[in-house]
């Protein structure tokens, strides 16, 4: 379980141990910069897209990331993160999946979680809860 402590967090003292390529796929251009923003600050390679159907597109050429951050709430018009996730996991896809989401209800999280996400966040998303899930990934990576 990941645990974040958002009081005390400083993210001048983080800075991976491996370099790890995160894409965030995300409709709202200020929010893609917000966590390209985090993510570069403790040594991330990050590759921004706003909606699903780059994100398949991408996936399906053979990229491979250490963390995908999904947008769950996106619009189908943008092929929302729900069935964007279901149709990678369809693919194959194993690269961990980060879900972003305006839902807050526990049952809620935990369907989007039996989708095949391996996290699912309430927005907002904290830097010191994205740090945190990206650490942990980081620590697993050896």
């Amino acid at each position: 379980m990941v645990m974040a402590d958002n009081n005390n967090f400083d993210i001048t003292s983080v800075q991976l141990k491996n370099r790890l390529t995160v894409l965030i796929v995300e409709y709202s251009r200020m929010l893609r910069y917000y966590y390209k923003t985090v993510l570069t600050a403790i040594g991330a390679n990050c590759i921004e897209l706003e909606n699903g159907l780059e994100a398949l597109d991408l996936c399906r050429s053979g990229a491979k990331f250490d963390l995908i951050i999904m947008d769950m709430d996106m619009d189908m018009v943008h092929l929302e993160g729900i069935l964007t996730t279901m149709m990678l996991r369809a693919m194959g896809v194993r690269d961990k999946i980060l879900g972003l989401t305006s839902r807050s209800r526990e049952l809620e999280l935990q369907a989007l979680m039996d989708l095949g996400l391996d996290y699912c966040v309430e927005l907002p998303l904290t830097p010191a809860w994205l740090v945190s899930i990206v650490q942990e990934i980081d620590d697993n990576l050896g």
